[in-house]
Protein backbone atom coordinates (compact mmCIF):
# COMPACT_ATOMS: atom_id res chain seq x y z
CA UNK A 1 0.00 0.00 0.00
CA UNK A 2 1.35 3.64 -0.90
CA UNK A 3 1.15 6.21 0.84
CA UNK A 4 -1.15 8.11 -0.74
CA UNK A 5 -3.67 5.06 -1.18
CA UNK A 6 -3.51 4.77 2.69
CA UNK A 7 -4.10 8.34 3.36
CA UNK A 8 -7.17 8.40 0.76
CA UNK A 9 -8.60 4.97 2.14
CA UNK A 10 -8.38 7.45 6.02
CA UNK A 11 -10.26 10.01 4.29
CA UNK A 12 -13.03 8.03 2.67
CA UNK A 13 -13.21 6.31 6.03
CA UNK A 14 -13.28 9.82 7.72
CA UNK A 15 -15.87 11.19 5.55
CA UNK A 16 -18.02 8.03 5.60
CA UNK A 17 -18.12 8.27 9.64
CA UNK A 18 -18.82 11.66 9.45
CA UNK A 19 -21.88 11.93 7.11
CA UNK A 20 -23.22 8.56 9.49
CA UNK A 21 -23.67 11.46 12.32
CA UNK A 22 -26.17 13.05 10.08
CA UNK A 23 -30.09 12.41 11.06
CA UNK A 24 -33.06 13.03 8.95
CA UNK A 25 -33.96 16.62 9.37
CA UNK A 26 -30.89 17.94 10.29
CA UNK A 27 -29.17 20.77 8.56
CA UNK A 28 -26.03 20.14 7.90
CA UNK A 29 -22.74 22.78 7.32
CA UNK A 30 -20.93 21.77 4.26
CA UNK A 31 -17.35 22.80 4.57
CA UNK A 32 -14.85 23.02 1.86
CA UNK A 33 -11.48 19.76 1.24
CA UNK A 34 -10.58 16.81 0.25
CA UNK A 35 -12.36 14.46 2.67
CA UNK A 36 -15.54 16.81 2.81
CA UNK A 37 -15.73 16.48 -1.01
CA UNK A 38 -15.76 12.56 -0.30
CA UNK A 39 -18.17 13.49 2.44
CA UNK A 40 -20.40 15.65 0.72
CA UNK A 41 -21.17 12.58 -1.92
CA UNK A 42 -21.30 9.74 -0.02
CA UNK A 43 -24.22 12.03 1.76
CA UNK A 44 -25.64 12.91 -1.72
CA UNK A 45 -26.43 9.35 -2.16
CA UNK A 46 -28.08 9.00 1.47
CA UNK A 47 -30.29 12.59 0.05
CA UNK A 48 -30.50 10.05 -3.04
CA UNK A 49 -31.69 7.11 -0.84
CA UNK A 50 -34.62 9.11 1.09
CA UNK A 51 -32.54 11.24 3.77
CA UNK A 52 -33.93 14.94 4.09
CA UNK A 53 -31.56 17.50 5.10
CA UNK A 54 -30.48 20.98 4.16
CA UNK A 55 -26.66 22.07 3.64
CA UNK A 56 -25.51 25.03 4.49
CA UNK A 57 -22.11 25.51 2.60
CA UNK A 58 -19.00 27.34 3.36
CA UNK A 59 -18.21 28.40 0.02
CA UNK A 60 -18.85 28.64 -3.63
CA UNK A 61 -17.17 25.50 -4.11
CA UNK A 62 -18.65 23.47 -2.07
CA UNK A 63 -22.32 24.69 -3.02
CA UNK A 64 -21.64 24.10 -6.37
CA UNK A 65 -20.51 20.66 -6.17
CA UNK A 66 -23.69 20.35 -3.67
CA UNK A 67 -26.03 21.72 -6.06
CA UNK A 68 -24.98 19.20 -8.56
CA UNK A 69 -25.31 16.48 -6.87
CA UNK A 70 -29.10 17.82 -6.10
CA UNK A 71 -28.16 18.34 -2.22
CA UNK A 72 -30.99 21.00 -1.14
CA UNK A 73 -29.08 24.19 0.00
CA UNK A 74 -29.73 27.44 2.51
CA UNK A 75 -28.16 29.71 4.08
CA UNK A 76 -27.32 30.63 7.35
CA UNK A 77 -30.05 34.24 7.20
CA UNK A 78 -32.74 31.37 6.61
CA UNK A 79 -31.26 29.19 9.44
CA UNK A 80 -29.16 29.84 11.92
CA UNK A 81 -29.12 27.13 13.92
CA UNK A 82 -26.66 23.98 12.34
CA UNK A 83 -27.02 20.23 13.61
CA UNK A 84 -23.43 19.12 12.32
CA UNK A 85 -20.73 20.36 10.15
CA UNK A 86 -19.06 18.05 7.46
CA UNK A 87 -15.88 20.07 7.77
CA UNK A 88 -12.05 18.90 8.33
CA UNK A 89 -8.78 20.31 10.28
CA UNK A 90 -5.70 20.25 8.92
CA UNK A 91 -4.35 18.88 12.52
CA UNK A 92 -5.66 18.73 16.04
CA UNK A 93 -4.38 18.04 19.43
CA UNK A 94 -5.83 14.65 21.41
CA UNK A 95 -5.43 14.12 25.27
CA UNK A 96 -4.63 10.88 26.01
CA UNK A 97 -3.29 9.09 29.20
CA UNK A 98 0.09 9.26 27.59
CA UNK A 99 -0.14 13.29 27.24
CA UNK A 100 -1.67 14.81 24.28
CA UNK A 101 -1.12 13.83 20.68
CA UNK A 102 -1.28 15.40 17.37
CA UNK A 103 -3.77 13.55 15.21
CA UNK A 104 -5.60 14.55 11.86
CA UNK A 105 -9.41 14.82 12.66
CA UNK A 106 -12.55 14.82 10.10
CA UNK A 107 -16.16 16.12 11.86
CA UNK A 108 -18.18 15.52 15.04
CA UNK A 109 -21.19 16.78 16.35
CA UNK A 110 -18.94 20.12 18.41
CA UNK A 111 -17.50 21.86 14.87
CA UNK A 112 -15.71 24.64 14.24
CA UNK A 113 -18.95 26.16 12.38
CA UNK A 114 -19.75 28.86 14.46
CA UNK A 115 -23.54 28.44 14.21
CA UNK A 116 -23.23 24.67 14.66
CA UNK A 117 -24.30 23.41 18.48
Amino acid sequence: MTKASGVDRLKAAAADAAVALVEDGMIVGLGTGSTTSIAIGILSQRVADGLRVIGIPTSEQTEREARRLRIPLSTLAQHDNIDVTLDGADEVEVATPQGPRRRGCYAKRSSPAPAST
